[in-house]
């Protein structure tokens, strides 16, 4: 049996428990950097599918911190893109409407990675989603307007514009 076929039964039985959930700095997707700077492991979606399949169905999560946990497959060491991890949050967050706060600080998502997210929540006319922590993701010109796009249209990100400093906008690349 995969970890995804073990852990979403659990998650989806026992999340409805919590309406906080800190899932930050670990190993959600496989991928890791020991204390030497070493990048390890190997990317894996299993994890946050999980993850993403439980938020999907529970209304009454508030609170989901995945900062810092390589969605992506890549660490501040490097590694190979994808967007596979954050295409299944991104999927979840457009029927999830309980979340007020969401941190995926930290992950290199990148403008495609930010800018699934914000059509998602963007499309999504049940969200409450009122804090959005996107810092230290490489986000570029394209995700700063997925962004700012997100932010004109969804009035409950009113507080989003407010946040402006957690999100690092890099140069596009060349």
């Amino acid at each position: 049996m995969s970890a995804h076929s073990l852990l979403t039964p659990l998650l989806l039985t026992h999340l409805c428990l919590f309406w906080q959930l800190n899932l930050s700095d670990n190993r959600l997707c496989g991928v890791w950097t020991d204390e030497h700077g070493n990048k390890l492991g190997n990317y894996t979606a299993e994890g946050i599918t999980a993850i993403a399949d439980a938020v999907r169905v529970h209304g009454g999560l508030t609170s989901l911190d995945l900062s810092n946990n390589a969605l992506c497959g890549v660490t501040f060491m490097g590694g190979t893109y994808t967007a596979e991890g954050i295409t299944a949050i991104a999927h979840a967050l457009r029927v999830n409407g309980g979340l007020t706060a969401l941190d995926l600080s930290s992950n290199n998502l990148k403008d495609e990675g930010v800018s699934a997210v914000c059509e998602a929540i963007q499309s999504n006319k049940e969200t409450k989603l009122a804090s959005l922590n996107v810092k230290k993701n490489g986000i570029g010109s394209i995700g700063a307007n997925a962004v700012a796009a997100m932010v004109a249209v969804s009035p409950s990100q009113a507080p989003l514009t407010r946040r402006a400093s957690a999100i690092a906008v890099m140069p596009s690349a060349v």
